[in-house]
């Protein structure tokens, strides 16, 4: 289960992903509009890859109307490291058989945590 900062990273993520392109579609020509106006954001969902048992959850995904899988899912990798993130994402585009076509993943955990106090740093292991 994800924790509270990891939720708030990926709904940020969400909405700047967002954010962009309805800013594209309104400076946008006619077809890229129309593009635009097919992708749908969803939240976290469990995607069902081809595969017995093989699925996913996503923090995030993007996807044409009518699609079954996400073309562009945002992935964040807060508490664990960056070759889950990377077998995730291959797991997603692989499993979905290249209808996930992007995977964006952001590590944003940081191994070491500093406290600031009057000015000095003391890091800490």
């Amino acid at each position: 289960m994800p924790g509270a900062i990891h939720q708030f990273i990926a709904r940020k993520v969400n909405h700047l992903i967002e954010t962009q392109l309805v800013t594209i579609k309104e400076t946008s020509n006619g077809p890229t509009k129309q593009l635009i106006q097919d992708i749908e954001q969803l939240a976290s969902r469990r995607i069902q890859l081809y595969g017995a048992s093989n699925h996913c959850e996503s923090d995030g995904q993007f996807l044409l109307k009518g699609s079954y899988f996400p073309g562009v899912v945002p992935e964040m990798a807060y508490s664990e490291g960056f070759i889950s993130l990377q077998t995730k994402a291959e797991d997603l585009i692989v499993g979905s058989s290249g209808h996930t076509q992007l995977v964006i993943g952001l590590e944003t955990g940081n191994k070491q945590s500093y406290k600031s106090r009057l000015g000095d740093q003391i890091l800490f292991d």
